[in-house]
């Protein structure tokens, strides 16, 4: 068991209007920590697989493929994330991108391949914690997914525009909620950065980016860089230090450890 935390929700520039990094600028900050295993995660698109590949061959570092796209269910449309279990899983996830999505039906057909996570804010199981649902329907909706994602207070604080009663405290109570949930679902809960640049201090880079190419400016100066171990922890310090280790380094070492190796 490492101690060191892995990133499962990751944008590369790939991501157009998400991420500005490159797959090497990543992989770079992850070893820098001495992350052993870091995921890719664009929006809609594999493109960064066989860079972040070749960069990755020579260095000590295991890359889990993945994606995260618009999952159809329940009459909704979401934000979901798909990480690739095998060779056949990264076809899946190619697929996936170029329909722009996929049901749930189809997902479902390939459990054998793919490990599907909650996601973000834009999740199927966070809009319904937003919306107040109760639990029984929470631990319904989780028991979909392979693992549930939560992500520090302070990438979320971008939801006053929509919620003003949301405060910091009330975002630390839906991340005990969503603990709360796993428990009920018997899923893992992990904790994610949603990383979309390298280093803290892009992130007015970022924002200027977004601005010139003429995207929408979703989530404000919320900080989604990729933080290293220590930095996570500190987001949950909130937690039971033993229960921020256990979503920061232990969970997501067990799902990545659930991701084959995969040649390009």
């Amino acid at each position: 068991m490492t101690d060191k935390r892995t990133e499962l929700h990751l944008h590369t520039r790939y991501s157009r209007g998400d991420g500005i990094s490159s797959p090497q600028e990543l992989l770079d900050r992850a070893l820098a920590d001495g992350q052993k295993a870091m995921a890719i995660t664009d929006w809609h698109t594999t493109k960064a697989f066989q860079e972040a590949a070749a960069y990755a061959a020579d260095r000590p570092i295991r890359l889990i493929y993945g994606l995260e796209f618009r999952i159809r269910r329940s009459g909704g449309r979401y934000h979901c994330i798909a990480l690739a279990k095998n060779q056949e899983g990264v076809h899946i996830l190619e697929e996936i991108a170029r329909n722009r999505g996929a049901a749930a039906e189809e997902l479902e057909r390939s459990r054998d391949k793919l490990i599907l996570g909650s996601a973000c804010d834009q999740g199927e199981l966070y809009q319904a914690v937003l919306a107040g649902a109760f639990m029984d329907k929470l631990t319904e909706i989780a028991r979909f997914y392979d693992y549930l994602e939560i992500q520090p207070p302070d990438n979320y604080l971008f939801l006053q525009k929509d919620f003003p009663w949301i405060t910091t405290k009330r975002l630390e109570e839906n991340v005990r909620t969503l603990l709360e949930i796993g428990k009920a679902a018997e899923r893992p809960v992990i904790a994610a950065g949603d990383a979309c640049y390298a280093r803290r201090e892009q992130g007015e880079e970022r924002l200027a980016y977004l601005a010139k190419e003429g995207f929408p400016d979703l989530y404000g100066p919320a900080p989604l860089f990729l933080r290293h171990t220590g930095e996570m922890l500190e987001e949950f310090s909130f937690l039971d230090p033993a229960a921020a280790r256990r979503i920061v380094v232990d969970e997501p070492d067990r799902i990545a450890e659930l991701c084959g190796e995969i040649i390009f």
